[in-house]
């Protein structure tokens, strides 16, 4: 997915009226900062037997811990679910970093595994643990 066909204008459009200065992105639109530095990917999209993606997110350290990423996390798995009608999405958290692990956690991801050297970060292969959710996840934690 790309240009005309991202709908990351309507993932947008919901954060922009909820006011999260949180600006996501679907695979292959231009990378975009929210007004408070905080970015949610959904990359990788899967169709065919797989139905999944792979989620990414950060914040700017100024902007980390503050709640914001929880609720704007819940919006693009809900349109991701609902609107992109995935079946499975996957997160790739570095194990020290406990604000990324909380999130998912939060968020009803549940830890799969762990993957050894899996990303080059920093110019270093950095472990990964593995984190999923999946569909029917969120809708049993929406009941």
């Amino acid at each position: 997915m790309s240009g005309a066909a991202c709908l990351a204008p309507e993932v947008r459009s919901l954060c922009a009226a909820r006011d999260f200065g949180l600006t996501p992105r679907i695979s292959g639109c231009a990378p975009a900062l929210g007004r408070n530095g905080r970015v949610i990917n959904l990359g990788s999209i899967i169709r065919g037997l797989l139905q999944g993606a792979y989620v990414g997110y950060y914040a700017f350290a100024p902007h980390a811990g503050k709640g914001l990423m929880r609720e704007g996390l819940q919006l693009v798995l809900k349109h991701a679910f609902q609107k992109l009608r995935l079946h499975r999405l996957e997160a790739n958290i570095q194990p020290g970093n406990q604000l990324s692990l909380r999130l998912a956690r939060r968020c009803g991801f549940a830890r799969e595994g762990f993957s050894r050297r899996y990303l080059k970060d920093g110019g270093r292969w950095r472990d990964h643990e593995r984190w999923a959710i999946l569909a029917e996840d969120l809708r049993r934690s929406s009941a």
